[in-house]
């Protein structure tokens, strides 16, 4: 029997630090392992943890940090996509992508990496198995069945998370209404009018101009059930 057959990419290796601020740290460990087992229980998404790593933020140990190094690069070993045989010009359209993000790019649309694809004589039906590969090695985020846009910074896209489901201090100000914050503290409702108004809480980030993609990556990630939702406008505003 495989023992890896079950195991579900892409990895998830959890790191906790400031460990140098718990007193119970054996203790905190022990509860922390029983209410990760008790929120995912058999559910198929736990088979993506890869471990669990405490260390601290102010004196970390050398041994720690090694253990932590070594278990990354056994964990890298199981990929197979590394022995792939890649068109030399995806290469070119790799480092296209890396000056977008330099240039703190965080989301494209299809349509402008088309364009950028076409340069390099790459058309749409490679573009495509290009795109689906850098998802799979975690530099974008990426779904050929919502293909619209093109997540560049995956971290812009775990602000958007945090905004939504568990940035509190953002909760609390501003012209979120009690009752539906209630809602969504008890019953796990969120609103559309809710989804905006805590948008608007980082202007910056625009996360309301992609609203309608962002609600649909969710929804991918099992995040919210599109269904309980109201129903959104299928352009981005």
């Amino acid at each position: 029997m495989n023992p890896s057959a079950d195991k579900l990419c892409p990895h998830v290796i959890m790191v906790c630090t400031g460990m140098d601020r718990v007193s119970e740290l054996e203790k905190m460990k022990a509860n922390y392992e029983a209410t990760f087992h008790h929120i995912l229980g058999s559910h198929k998404k736990a088979n993506h943890r890869r471990g669990i790593f405490f260390i601290s933020n102010i004196d970390p140990r050398e041994d720690e940090i090694k253990r932590l190094k070594d278990h990354i690069s056994e964990i890298a070993k199981e990929e197979n996509y590394f022995a792939d045989e890649l068109p030399s010009r995806w290469i070119n359209l790799e480092n296209v992508l890396d000056v977008l993000k330099d240039y703190r790019k965080t989301i494209c649309s299809l349509k402008d990496i088309e364009e950028l694809a076409l340069a390099y004589s790459i058309e749409e039906k490679e573009l495509l198995l290009f795109l689906s590969y850098q998802h799979k090695i975690g530099n974008i985020i990426f779904f050929e069945d919502k293909p619209d846009f093109i997540i560049l910074q995956p971290n812009w896209l775990v602000q958007c998370f945090r905004c939504l489901v568990c940035d509190d201090d953002k909760k609390h100000h501003g012209g979120a209404s009690r009752n539906e914050m209630s809602k969504l503290k008890n019953e796990g409702e969120l609103s559309e009018t809710l989804i905006d108004q805590l948008f608007k809480k980082e202007p910056d980030l625009e996360f309301r101009k992609y609203k309608h993609h962002i609600l649909k990556v969710m929804e991918k990630f099992d995040i919210i059930i599109y269904s309980a939702l109201q129903p959104i406008d299928n352009e981005e505003n």
